[in-house]
């Protein structure tokens, strides 16, 4: 570990393969364009859809579309945040300056490691979910249109161009299976730079009092070089916890209304997988067990996330809270007690004012979705 008031910072990035899945490949003009794209191709089908709900198709055939139609309207909201808001995560260390990570213990430094690698192998992992899905769902079955309302739609109406049409709307599903996973890899990216820096912290917090030495402690109060370092490395902490506290009061601001509209479509999604798992509408086992590991997978990495980092949170006001400050001088209680004041205020990742991004949130919405299809299901 460096020297206490000893600051370098990193030059690269820990997590670099994770920005470039998430957030860098989106910012090619190409790219943008794919993503352009697929929203009119999808966004025209959905309404489509939607009108074809309204006015032609029974109840028994709304049922089996239903889950395809309730996906898109969480690819829509990943396609229109990338588009207008995806540089999010663009430039996390111009915006918050991350000590190198030997600024911290051994110990912290060999936890961080095997995180970052637990990460990227989640990362990984979920692409390889996305190939295989891929392959399945590319696959042409025998009764698609029956749960793909386009392909019917383009045999009906679209006769004599129903494989150029397919074709080309299959072709999007490459795009869409990448989206159901891109904003998981973004959350990972922020809240864990933002975790291993406050571990980091916790380390300077931990070691706050060391200056004492081997100094007998009732002779500390009046020890002004002891009084005078401890006041440096309290401003030291309290301006580090600032800079988290700013910036990421300025990332859920920027977020605030998107987070919204993604739990709102997200329950959507987890309604149409479920409806998927129970009738078994897209036919294929492989492709039942693909969406159902994709999903899992995807909201528990979401709600991992947000819950690390609150967890950080606390465990920073924990760490403070065993200081020993009985022998601070007074202006030294005083500026230990706003800093703890500041510590023990609500860090959480939230969107109103009864939910947080959270472990919560994934109980909250496995009730929800259980509730929504268990009405669909005596409905239809």
């Amino acid at each position: 570990m460096l020297p206490y008031h000893q600051v370098k910072f990193m030059k690269g990035d820990c997590l670099r393969f994770v920005k470039l899945i998430s957030s860098d490949i989106f910012q090619n003009k190409i790219v943008k364009a794919a993503l352009w794209i697929v929203f009119l191709i999808h966004t025209t089908m959905t309404i489509i859809t939607g009108y074809f709900f309204t006015h032609h198709l029974t109840p028994q055939e709304i049922f089996g579309y239903s889950p395809v139609f309730l996906e898109y309207f969480y690819i829509g909201t990943v396609i229109l945040m990338l588009l207008f808001q995806g540089k999010v995560i663009d430039n996390i260390p111009g915006e918050l300056p991350l000590w190198v990570l030997n600024k911290a213990t051994r110990k912290t430094y060999k936890e961080i490691r095997k995180e970052i690698i637990f990460i990227h192998v989640h990362c990984i992992a979920n692409l390889i979910v996305v190939v295989v899905g891929l392959y399945y769902f590319l696959k042409s079955e025998a009764r698609d249109n029956e749960y793909f309302f386009p392909f019917r739609f383009f045999e009906d109406y679209c006769a004599d161009k129903t494989t150029i049409l397919t074709f080309v709307y299959k072709s999007t599903f490459p795009i869409i299976g990448y989206l159901f996973f891109v904003h998981q890899f973004q959350l990972m990216y922020f809240t864990q730079h933002i975790r291993y820096q406050l571990m980091i912290l916790i380390n300077h917090i931990e070691n706050l009092t060391d200056v004492a030495g081997t100094k007998r402690e009732d002779k500390l109060f009046y020890d002004e070089s002891y009084q005078e370092e401890t006041r440096k490395r309290l401003i030291f902490c309290f301006k580090r916890f600032k800079d988290f506290v700013l910036f990421t009061a300025n990332k859920y601001t920027q977020l605030s209304n998107a987070v919204i509209i993604f739990m709102l479509t997200g329950y959507l999604l987890c309604v149409s997988v479920a409806l998927n798992i129970i009738f078994g509408n897209i036919l294929s086992y492989m492709r039942v067990t693909v969406m159902s590991v994709g999903t899992v997978s995807g909201l528990c990495g979401l709600m991992w996330s947000s819950q690390s980092l609150e967890n950080i949170f606390e465990e920073l006001l924990s760490e403070a809270i065993k200081i020993n400050w009985y022998n601070f001088s007074e202006s030294n209680k005083r500026m230990y007690l706003i800093f703890l004041m500041h510590l023990a205020r609500d860090r959480k990742i939230k969107f109103s004012a009864n939910y947080c991004l959270n472990y919560g949130l994934g109980l909250a919405s496995a009730r929800a979705t259980y509730s929504i299809v268990s009405v669909a299901i005596n409905i239809f």
